[in-house]
């Protein structure tokens, strides 16, 4: 069993055509996703199509440009080693002339980094680092900016220079 559920209810406007598909985003807090679920209700009888897409890519069904068109159905698709970004989208269209509702819900573990290790050396070169930019003396004299107004006066040739 998953640690969450996060579902959304979206909604295919009708007259919505193949070639200019609506996509809705699917954002929820990151975490191992190990199932998509998707509940269609009677209606849509061919009109309505879709796929999921992950992180700006089709992702089910995975063949590009391919439609799931439900009717009346539930499809649960269990996943191993899915994006855990929470950043998920649905493409559909709705040739009927009503609007369509596509019910979406994602079976979210979540994300459980090991205990960090108070003896590691995670770190140490971020700290050494700072220190070693600490230490350096400062500069007497700053670096010019060769696109200060006065570098870019000194560069151009003088009248006296000019023939």
């Amino acid at each position: 069993m998953a640690d969450r559920l996060e579902w959304f209810d979206i909604t295919i406007p009708a007259a919505t055509p193949v070639v200019a598909p609506v996509t809705v985003p699917m954002v929820f807090a990151q975490g191992e996703v190990v199932e998509i679920d998707v509940k269609v209700l009677d209606g849509p009888c061919g009109s309505v199509g879709f796929f999921i897409g992950a992180g700006g890519s089709q992702y089910v069904p995975r063949t590009p440009g391919a439609y799931i068109r439900p009717n009346n159905d539930y499809f649960a698709w269990p996943l191993k080693n899915a994006i855990n970004s929470g950043s998920w989208q649905l493409t559909g269209y709705n040739l009927d002339s009503w609007d369509h509702n596509i019910q979406v819900g994602f079976q979210v573990n979540e994300d459980i980094l090991p205990p960090a290790d108070s003896t590691s050396s995670v770190g140490v070169s971020a700290n050494a680092l700072v220190s070693a930019v600490a230490s350096l003396p400062a500069s007497a004299s700053p670096l010019p900016d060769p696109l200060s107004p006065d570098a870019l006066i000194a560069s151009t040739p003088s009248e006296a220079a000019v023939p």
